[in-house]
């Protein structure tokens, strides 16, 4: 059993073309208005101070825009690839892992870039709350933050392990439960798959303690002891 979605690309580039705009709706409001005020004036001879003072206004809204396209825009295409290599949810045996992107340190040599883990068991998840796009779980939650390759892990045998020894048994700490926020397609699908992975691992968990239960039963049992005595008794 595994399921991994990735983060949805489309939707956070057009939330981040949105703040850029938003940040430039007054320079472009004064921009209009100062053409409607130059178009209204436009038959009136006026002092060489005005036109020095409009085209100085206009020269430091079209900067002012200019700048923070560019700054905008280079934030959002370093965030959005970090998004696209580090905030996934990835379903695999009986885990649960939600790796979201944090940061990217710009001033450090490699450019280090963080996420955040939070890892649950399926057989641990008391409840799913969906919240309009956002998606609640309560479980008791292994949370991890720390530099993304320093978090590249692998689940083998029902167990997780990480590169780092140490990581593996002593990083983070645990809490309740984690909430997804809106940063995956289709919230509505990844909450019903986490409910259907949930409700399988629990019919594994119960069938493995049932046969637990059938083989130390029969091995209590006076037919089972009488057989290991038979099969002593050919040793000899």
């Amino acid at each position: 059993m595994s399921r991994r979605f990735s983060a949805g690309i489309k939707k956070l580039s057009a939330r981040y073309n949105k703040r850029i705009f938003l940040v430039n709706i007054p320079s472009l409001a004064l921009i209009i208005t100062l053409a409607v005020i130059s178009y209204i004036f436009k038959d009136d001879i006026m002092p060489i101070k005005y036109y020095s003072f409009f085209f100085t206004i206009l020269t430091f809204l079209l900067g002012f825009s200019l700048v923070t396209v560019f700054i905008g825009s280079a934030l959002a295409t370093i965030k959005l690839d970090g998004h696209k290599k580090h905030t996934f949810i990835h379903i695999k045996d009986n885990f649960l892992i939600i790796s979201r992107y944090k940061q990217t340190v710009l001033l450090s040599p490699d450019c280090d870039r963080y996420k955040q883990l939070d890892i649950i068991k399926l057989d641990e998840i008391e409840d799913i709350y969906l919240f309009g796009k956002k998606i609640i779980i309560v479980a008791p939650t292994r949370k991890i933050t720390e530099r993304a390759d320093f978090l590249d892990y692998d689940i083998k045998d029902g167990e997780l392990f990480f590169c780092d020894s140490w990581n593996s048994s002593c990083a983070g700490e645990m809490c309740g439960g984690v909430e997804i926020g809106n940063l995956f397609k289709r919230p509505v699908a990844i909450a019903k798959t986490i409910e259907r992975c949930q409700q399988k691992s629990l019919e594994k968990q119960r069938k493995r303690s049932e046969f637990r239960e059938r083989m130390l039963s029969m091995a209590n049992s006076d037919e089972f002891r009488k057989a290991r005595q038979r099969i002593n008794r050919k040793k000899f």
